[in-house]
């Protein structure tokens, strides 16, 4: 990959990140919540797992974000950038959401996102990157397969690690038992 490949890597990952983290501000300054009420019904199952099946569950549905945002940054970018947006907007409303329903406190909400947070959050936005560049820069089948195939081992990865830290990690950061 030349130096300008890396450049446009960097600076959308840069972008995703930008696009969640404020999302996430305004989720949480205005929250809507009917977007955390579909999120809860569509993670009952994983949230019932514990340990490794845990990991697994957490990982498949990360993983399978990070192909839609992918998908939707290689076709015009901004499909992938609403994506970002979207989920933002549940982090922020799901803050909100557990500060008025159940007085959980911002900081303790913080401590439940950000060890595996700052692994994740940037896969996310990196596999965005990765379809971003393959829109602007892949002008062969050679070259998007090059760039899918590092995409796929580089996210797979990172987003292993981030369900390890999120079922292991995160809850004695927070403060809670592990599962």
């Amino acid at each position: 990959m030349g130096e300008s490949g890396w450049r446009v890597l960097i600076g959308f990952t840069i972008l995703g990140i930008a696009v969640f983290l404020a999302t996430s501000i305004l989720g949480y300054v205005y929250p809507q919540y009917w977007i955390v009420e579909q999120f809860f019904e569509n993670v009952r199952n994983i949230l019932s797992k514990t340990g490794l099946s845990l990991v697994l569950a957490i990982f498949l549905n990360n993983l399978r974000a990070a192909i839609i945002v992918f998908v939707g940054g290689a076709l015009f970018i901004i499909p992938g950038l609403l994506f970002l947006g979207i989920n933002g907007l549940l982090v922020g409303s799901t803050i909100k959401y557990a500060a008025e329903e159940f007085g959980t406190p911002l900081e303790k909400s913080i401590l439940l996102i950000v060890p595996h947070g700052i692994i994740e959050i940037p896969a996310i936005a990196l596999a965005f990157a990765f379809g971003a560049r393959c829109f602007l820069k892949c002008r062969s089948l050679e070259s998007a397969a090059k760039n899918i195939l590092v995409a796929a081992i580089t996210i797979t990865t990172l987003l292993l690690i981030a369900a390890f830290v999120e079922v292991f990690i995160t809850p004695r950061v927070a403060g809670f038992e592990p599962p």
